[in-house]
C-alpha cells in the first residue's frame, strides 16, 4: 500500500507491507518480518535478518546490516555505521562521526555526537545533550541521560545511569543496576537489583534497592526509601502491580500484593498482608 515504487525489489520471506510515499532505490530481501514507514528512502539497503521496521524521515548513507532487532527512529543519518549484533535503535537528531561497534544491545538517543566512541559489551543508551571527552568502556549496562558530559569517566562494570541536568567529575564505579530519570538528582544512589524505573518529578534522598519489578509513578516522592524489608515507603518481595498514587507519605507496601492502589493520597498507610487481590 504506497504511493509510488521506484525501483523497489521485495524477495523471499516478506510477511508485512510496505506502507511508504517514495521508494528510491530500496532493496528488500531474506526474511524482512515488518514493513518500512517512511517519507522518503535514499540509498538504504536492508539486508539479513531484519525484524523491525524503520521509521525515519529521511536515509542518507545508512547501512544497516546483521541481525538488527530494532527500528532506527531518526531525522537524519549522516555518516552513521551500524553493524554486528545491534539489538535496539537509534534514536538521535544527528549522528556525526558516530561509530557503533561489537555488541551494543541499547540505543543512542542523543542530541548530537561529538567523538563518542562505544566499545565493548554496552547493553545500555546514552540520553544526553551533549557529549565532549566522554569515553564508555568494559561492561556498562545502562545509559546517562545528562545535559552535559565534562570529564565524565565509566569504568568497569557500572549497571547505573545517571539521569542528572550537569555532570561534573562524576565517577562511577561498581555493579549499579538502576536508572534514575527525575529532573533533580541530589545524593541519589542506586544498588543491587532492581528491574524498573522510578518516573517521577524530584527525588530527594531515595535509595532503591533489591529486586523490584515495578514502577511508581507518583507526582513526588520525598525520601522514599525501597528496598527489600525497610520502612517509608518499601516494596519487597512479589509485587505485580504499580502504585499509582499522587503522593505517598510513609506508605508500606511488603508481601504479595498482586493488585494496585489507585489512590489520591497515601497517608500511614500500611499494607502488610497476604494475598490482596482487590484494590
Amino acid at each position: 500500500m504506497v504511493d509510488s515504487f521506484d525501483q523497489c525489489y521485495m524477495v523471499d520471506t516478506f510477511d508485512q507491507c510496505y506502507m511508504v510515499d517514495t521508494f528510491d532505490q530500496c532493496y528488500m530481501v531474506d526474511t524482512f518480518d515488518q514493513c518500512y514507514m517512511v517519507d522518503t528512502f535514499d540509498q538504504c539497503y536492508m539486508v539479513d535478518t531484519f525484524d523491525q521496521c524503520y521509521m525515519v524521515d529521511t536515509f542518507d548513507q545508512c547501512y544497516m546490516v546483521g541481525t538488527f532487532d530494532q527500528c532506527y527512529m531518526v531525522d537524519s543519518f549522516d555518516q552513521c555505521y551500524m553493524v554486528d549484533t545491534f539489538d535496539q535503535c537509534y534514536m538521535v537528531d544527528t549522528f556525526d562521526q558516530c561509530y557503533m561497534v561489537d555488541s551494543f544491545d541499547q540505543c543512542y538517543m542523543v542530541d548530537s555526537f561529538d567523538q563518542c566512541y562505544m566499545v565493548d559489551t554496552f547493553d545500555q543508551c546514552y540520553m544526553v545533550d551533549s557529549f565532549d571527552q566522554c569515553y564508555m568502556v568494559d561492561t556498562f549496562d545502562q545509559c546517562y541521560m545528562v545535559d552535559t558530559f565534562d570529564q565524565c569517566y565509566m569504568v568497569d562494570t557500572f549497571d547505573q545511569c545517571y539521569m542528572v541536568d550537569t555532570f561534573d567529575q562524576c565517577y562511577m564505579v561498581d555493579t549499579f543496576d538502576q536508572c534514575y530519570m527525575v529532573d533533580t538528582f541530589d545524593q541519589c544512589y542506586m544498588v543491587d537489583t532492581f528491574d524498573q524505573c522510578y518516573m517521577v518529578d524530584t527525588f530527594d534522598q531515595c535509595y532503591m534497592v533489591g529486586t523490584f519489578d515495578q514502577c511508581y509513578m507518583v507526582d513526588t516522592f520525598d525520601q522514599c526509601y525501597m528496598v527489600d524489608t525497610f520502612d517509608q515507603c518499601y516494596m519487597v518481595d512479589t509485587f505485580d502491580q504499580c502504585y499509582m498514587v499522587d503522593t505517598f507519605d510513609q506508605c508500606y507496601m511488603v508481601d504479595t500484593f498482586d493488585q494496585c492502589y489507585m489512590v489520591d493520597s497515601f497517608d500511614q498507610c500500611y499494607m502488610n498482608v497476604d494475598n490482596f487481590n482487590q484494590c
